[in-house]
């Protein structure tokens, strides 16, 4: 195979001896109207035994290739998708649009950028075959029927987090094994085990599909639960908990069930309606392990108010980035809204709205804005601890210490900006390479109280490839008059 061209040979060449793709008719009915949906689209079928794009070369259009191989190392100007192939996706490849793969292989690389995403439908119950004559059939494979229960996460261990009033707290889940077609039934999980606690609870959900795109579902449990996810993610708070005993978060005892339906008109829009039932108990410190840490380290844990809840909700999202992993351009929208009460101990509403923005600027650099609000609505009594939000942190507003009295109240609003200039990688194994800007502004504050402006600045560098999101950076509140240093390991939104 020489380097420098691609071969595509196509089912709609004008000559005689050119193969005929067909459909094998048992194919589930929602991956058959995909796989059509592919074949009549505009553009040729590539039916060749490898369709090769070199580096440095420009494929312009869409490709589709049925069996053979895909080798990808330059860049294509559209979506690619493959149907029982093989598919390479090497370092440095790119893809502009979305990279599909129905049954077959997919090799990929962390390297490489697929701007619109990739799905790699590995279960789909199809193979491509060839007959006699030469001619294609992407025919059905009668998918074998395994032991209907599979452990998940490591062989059915699913860490939660390590926290200092748990410590480690870890699941051993087992679920039923899913099916490629739907409609499936979804259930999973088992007790949950707290080490530092010494006791055991229990997280089990049990969903069905209704379609495509519609769902409903039970989930019960008795975890233990915070509203304060702001600061840090799990994994990053985890981490800082075992080895320094620096754990941001307040937390209390959730034990109840949550019903919910949800569908999606469109492939953007979600909606999901939901039931809660859930009572409420305090915690008290356990004081675990910590690596570099004592027990006078860990934060005091308060107490919050017991009592049962009853809340009736509904949200609705919309995601139109170009990667929910790491986007660099589109839009994201979130509108939650529950109302508390039905005879509850808690009786209140609260909605929060969150919109995204995500904007190239120049080359592969780019602009990322947030704006979130929420709370309580109405007036009346503040609410309990548990309901209560505490900002600060590099998630909120950089600069600020996380649970800051003076960015604590049950009503929020917050305004983020990030912008990334890409630079030239110094590093070979990081695709990407940003000097990052940060510019934060946000409050929280309790009836009577006004909006007061909370400002963080700050800047530093980040690394995007094999490890997904690697940063280091410092920034200043100015109204805390506080620095900070912050090590990251995902986007900030």
């Amino acid at each position: 195979m020489a380097v420098g061209f691609w071969f595509v040979a196509t089912a709609s060449d004008a000559t005689a001896q050119q193969p005929v793709i067909t459909v094998d008719p048992e194919i589930p009915t929602a991956i058959r109207a995909r796989v059509d949906t592919v074949l009549s689209g505009v553009g040729p079928v590539s039916i060749a035994d490898s369709v090769f794009v070199p580096r440095g070369l420009t494929r312009e259009g869409a490709l589709v290739q049925v069996g053979g191989t895909v080798i990808l190392e330059g860049r294509v100007r559209g979506d690619v998708t493959a149907i029982g192939s093989q598919v390479y996706v090497r370092p440095g490849a790119v893809v502009e649009g979305r990279l599909t793969v129905f049954a077959g292989a997919l090799f990929g690389s962390t390297l490489a950028t697929v701007q619109d995403g990739e799905e790699w439908l590995r279960d789909a119950p199809l193979e491509v075959a060839t007959d006699a004559d030469g001619n294609l059939r992407i025919a059905y494979v009668k998918p074998q029927r395994p032991f209907p229960i599979e452990p998940k996460g490591f062989l059915g261990f699913v860490p939660h987090h390590y926290t200092g009033v748990n410590g480690l707290a870890f699941s051993l889940a087992v679920g039923l094994r899913q099916r490629p077609e739907w409609p499936r039934t979804r259930l999973a999980g088992g007790p949950v085990f707290r080490t530092a606690r010494g006791d055991v609870g229990w997280d089990v959900e049990l969903a069905r599909e209704l379609s495509e795109d519609a769902e409903i579902g039970v989930r019960t449990y008795s975890t233990i639960d915070t509203s304060q996810r702001w600061h840090r993610s799990d994994m990053g708070n985890s981490l800082r908990s075992l080895f320094f005993a620096d754990d941001d978060r307040l937390y209390f005892e959730r034990e109840g069930y949550e019903a919910w339906a949800s569908m999606s008109p469109t492939p953007e829009v979600r909606l999901r309606v939901r039931w809660r039932q859930d009572d409420f108990n305090s915690l008290e410190n356990e004081d675990p392990f910590a690596f570099f840490g004592g027990d006078g380290d860990w934060r005091i844990n308060p107490p919050i108010t017991p009592g049962e809840g009853r809340a009736l909700g509904t949200r609705l999202t919309f995601d139109a980035r170009n990667s929910p992993r790491f986007a660099t351009r589109g839009v994201y929208a979130d509108l939650q809204y529950d109302h508390w009460g039905f005879g509850g101990d808690f009786e209140f509403d609260w909605a929060q709205a969150e919109a995204r923005g995500y904007l190239p600027t120049w080359g592969e650099s780019f602009a990322a804005m947030r704006v979130v609000a929420g709370g309580r609505l109405g007036g009346g009594d503040s609410l309990e601890p548990q309901f209560l939000y505490g900002l600060g942190g590099r998630r909120t507003v950089v600069g600020t210490s996380a649970l800051s009295e003076r960015l604590t109240g049950d009503r929020m609003l917050i305004a983020n900006v990030r912008y990334h200039l890409a630079l030239p990688s110094p590093i070979d194994r990081f695709q990407h390479f940003y000097a990052v800007g940060l510019f934060d502004i946000g409050d929280a504050w309790f009836p009577g109280d006004s909006f007061d402006s909370n400002v963080g600045v700050g800047g530093g560098v980040a690394f995007h490839g094999p490890v997904k999101y690697l940063g280091a950076f410092v920034a200043y509140g100015v109204d805390s008059e506080e620095w900070k240093f912050y090590g990251v390991i995902s986007p900030w939104f």
